[in-house]
C-alpha cells in the first residue's frame, strides 16, 4: 500500500513538474493581419532605416504596442520594396520590387521609441516564454537550391539579458504551408519577464515570396516519435525511404506521403511503428516508381490517441545511371521494337512490355554481354494502340522507358 501511495505521489509531481515548465498556456505574439500596420520600403530607403508604427489590440501584447521594422539590407533594382505588415506579401523578396534581403519586427509595448535593436525595457511584461517553443506558421514559395532563409527570434527581460531561438530552412522549397519549429529560447534572459521580442528574417534569394501567419509561443506537445532523420533515394526502379526515431511514446504507425508537387499528398502505404521506445528505431519502406520526375514524400505519425504529426518533406530524383542506360525504339512502334542497353558482365535480362495499368502484355529473357546489347522484340501486333512501358530487369536493377503503339 505504501509503496502505490509513493508511486502515486511521484506520478503527480512528475506532472506538476511537467505542467510548472510550462505556465500560462500558448501566447499569440502576432497574427500579422493588423490592417492598421502596414509598412513598406522603397529602394530609395537607405539601408538601417526604421519604421514604426502603433498596433493596438494585439492578441498578446495587452495595450498600445510598437511595431517596428527595419530595412537590414537591399539590392539595387526594382521600383519599391515591400516590407508590408498585412497578411499578404509580408517579404516580397522579388527581383525588382526592391529586393528587401533582412527585416526585422520589433514589440516592446512603448510608445516612441526609434531604435528596433535597443528595445526599451521598462514596460509591460508581454508574457511568461518559459519553456515555451517558439512557433512561426508561413507560406514560403520559390526558394531556389542553395538558397536558405533564416528566422530568429530575440526577447529580453527587463535586465536587458537576451535569449534566442534561430530556425534555418534551405532550398528548394516549393510553395508549403508549415509552421516551422524554432524550438526553445536559449540565453541568459528570464523567460518570465520579457519586456521586448524582436522577429529578424534574413535570407540569400532574391526570387521568393514569405507569408507570416502566425508567431507564437506554445507549450512543446508530447509527441508519439522523435525523428532524427528521414530520406530516399531512386535506384532502378525502385524507392527506398529510409528514417529512424530516438524515441517513441505510445507510437502506432508511420503512413507514408506521397505528391508530384508537394502541395497534394495521398497516401503510399503505412508501416507499423516500435510503440515505446528510448533507443533509436530504424525504420524502412520500399515501392517500385519509374520515375521520370522528382517526387516528394512525407511521413504521419500516428499515436494509439490519433494524435498525429507530420514530417518535413524530402524529394527523391529519378536514377540516373548512363552506364545501363536503356534505348528502346522507334518510341512510336507498329510490330516490333529494338532494345539497346549496356551491360557491365556477362547476365541475363527479362524484357517486360507492360499497359498503363501495370498489366504484363510480352515477356521474354535474353542473355546479355559484357557491354552494348542490341536485339529487337518481334511479333507485337496483338498489342492494342497505346501507352505502354518497356522494362529490363537485370541484377543491377531495373530500367525502363515510355513507349506508344500506334
Amino acid at each position: 500500500m505504501k509503496k502505490e501511495i509513493l508511486l502515486l505521489c511521484s506520478a503527480m509531481l512528475m506532472a506538476f513538474s511537467a505542467q510548472s515548465q510550462c505556465p500560462g498556456g500558448d501566447i499569440t505574439i502576432d497574427t500579422f493581419d493588423g490592417s492598421t500596420c502596414n509598412l513598406v520600403f522603397s529602394n530609395s530607403d537607405p539601408l538601417n532605416t526604421v519604421k514604426s508604427v502603433e498596433c493596438n489590440g494585439m492578441p498578446a501584447l495587452s495595450g498600445s504596442a510598437d511595431i517596428w521594422m527595419q530595412k537590414l539590407s537591399g539590392v539595387a533594382g526594382g521600383t519599391s520594396g515591400s516590407g508590408g505588415y498585412y497578411n499578404v506579401g509580408i517579404f516580397d523578396a522579388t527581383a525588382g520590387a526592391g529586393g528587401v534581403y533582412a527585416i526585422s519586427v520589433t514589440y516592446d509595448g512603448n510608445d516612441s521609441n526609434t531604435d528596433p535593436n535597443s528595445p526599451t525595457l521598462t514596460g509591460p511584461v508581454l508574457g511568461n516564454f518559459t519553456g515555451k517553443e517558439i512557433h512561426l506558421e508561413n507560406n514560403l514559395d520559390d526558394m531556389g537550391a542553395g538558397s536558405f532563409l533564416t528566422f530568429t527570434v530575440s526577447v529580453w527581460d527587463a535586465a536587458g539579458n537576451k535569449s534566442e531561438a534561430t530556425l534555418t530552412l534551405n532550398g528548394p522549397r516549393v510553395e508549403v504551408t508549415e509552421i516551422s519549429n524554432l524550438g526553445l529560447l536559449t540565453g541568459a534572459a528570464n523567460l518570465a519577464d520579457v519586456r521586448a521580442i524582436q522577429l529578424t528574417i534574413t535570407t540569400n534569394h532574391n526570387g521568393m515570396d514569405l507569408i507570416l501567419d502566425k508567431l507564437s509561443a506554445v507549450c512543446p506537445t508530447v509527441l508519439p516519435v522523435d525523428l532524427i532523420s528521414f530520406e530516399g533515394k531512386n535506384i532502378n526502379g525502385v524507392t527506398d525511404l529510409n528514417w529512424v526515431t530516438a524515441t517513441e511514446a505510445n507510437a502506432d504507425h508511420f503512413e507514408v506521403q506521397s505528391s508530384d508537387d508537394a502541395l497534394n499528398f495521398t497516401a503510399a502505404g503505412t508501416v507499423s511503428a516500435k510503440g515505446n521506445s528510448s533507443t533509436a528505431v530504424k525504420y524502412q519502406f520500399s515501392t517500385n516508381e519509374l520515375l521520370e520526375n522528382v517526387k516528394y514524400y512525407r511521413l504521419r505519425m500516428v499515436d494509439i490517441d490519433g494524435s498525429e504529426e507530420l514530417s518535413r518533406i524530402i524529394a527523391v530524383e529519378p536514377w540516373q545511371n548512363d552506364f545501363y542506360q536503356l534505348i528502346a525504339y522507334p518510341t512510336a512502334f507498329d510490330s516490333y521494337l529494338r532494345i539497346s542497353m549496356k551491360s557491365k558482365k556477362d547476365e541475363t535480362a527479362t524484357i517486360l512490355i507492360s499497359d498503363q495499368n501495370g498489366g504484363v502484355r510480352h515477356k521474354m529473357t535474353r542473355e546479355l554481354h559484357e557491354g552494348t546489347n542490341t536485339f529487337d522484340i518481334n511479333n507485337l501486333d496483338h498489342l492494342a494502340p497505346g501507352m505502354y512501358n518497356v522494362l529490363i530487369i537485370t541484377e543491377a536493377g531495373k530500367q525502363y522507358r515510355k513507349i506508344i503503339k500506334q
